[in-house]
């Protein structure tokens, strides 16, 4: 089972209780000082390896070749969440926007130098709120990928 943590507290219940760790926190040195110590903490506090356990990276984007995004206009949460540990976790936007293929590799590799093991990616091209949208070439967005997975394995 995984459990979504973006603070401490819900990171160390990850640990006691879930097998693995998905997040969207996205601060390397929140993500090394707080967030996976707390993880680890909660694992052997219920006899279990923490080793054992997957850190999953969560992002999302919008992928927009033709470049007709503007950052201002997508909405980067529902509101939903807030708090301290929100301040901490995040060095950017949960949502980011993609050009090209090599916005992607450069995301991922990001995450991966964060420690995560995997990564979780959401398409979210109706997060826009106002103002042009991306074209939804369904040629060119596997394209893309085409071009990432090779990388990215």
């Amino acid at each position: 089972m995984y459990v979504s943590a973006i603070g401490p507290r819900a990171a160390d219940l990850a640990g006691r209780l879930g097998d693995h760790l998905i997040t969207l926190a996205n601060n390397p040195q929140y993500i090394r000082d707080e967030l996976i110590p707390a993880l680890e903490a909660g694992a052997r506090a219920s006899g279990r390896d923490p080793k054992m356990m997957e850190r999953v990276g969560h992002f999302s984007y919008v992928f927009d070749p033709d470049q007709v995004v503007e950052p201002e206009n997508l909405q980067q949460d529902a509101g939903t969440i807030s708090g301290s540990a929100m301040n901490k976790a995040f060095a950017s936007g949960v949502i980011s926007i993609f050009h090209s293929a090599e916005d992607f590799i450069r995301k991922i590799e990001e995450y991966k130098r964060m420690g995560y093991d995997h990564i979780a990616i959401a398409d979210q091209s109706i997060a826009i709120v106002k103002g042009p949208r991306p074209s939804l070439d369904e040629d060119a967005y596997f394209r893309v990928w085409k071009d990432v997975l090779p990388h990215v394995r």
